[in-house]
């Protein structure tokens, strides 16, 4: 499940929990709020402006980066939690069409 946000100007956004498949569109109960809220869109907007400086955008067939893009660092993994998701992974092959 995926939090998500949508700014749709300066005052309306849509914020919560909705992933864009098939499965989750017609079996699963997933929820969005249109909150009316210039306090919260300026919040959101500025977290998505931050955000940005980790991303690389195409416009016109080429890319423009963010000031941080390629500086990400991953949290490092304890060995026990490295173990578990890679025997999740692999317990996950065989039902992954149904996901």
């Amino acid at each position: 499940m995926a939090q998500s946000a949508a700014l749709l100007d300066d005052r309306m956004c849509i914020v919560g929990f909705y992933n864009l498949d098939m499965r989750i569109t017609y079996q699963d109960t997933e929820l969005m709020l249109a909150v009316d809220s210039k306090e919260l869109n300026a919040v959101i907007r500025k977290e998505a402006e931050g955000d940005k400086t980790y991303s690389r955008v195409m416009e016109g067939g080429s890319y423009s980066y963010g000031g941080n893009y390629g500086n990400y660092v991953p949290k490092d993994r304890s060995l026990s939690k490295k173990i578990f998701y890679w025997v999740l992974q692999i317990l996950a092959i065989p039902i992954r069409r149904f996901l």
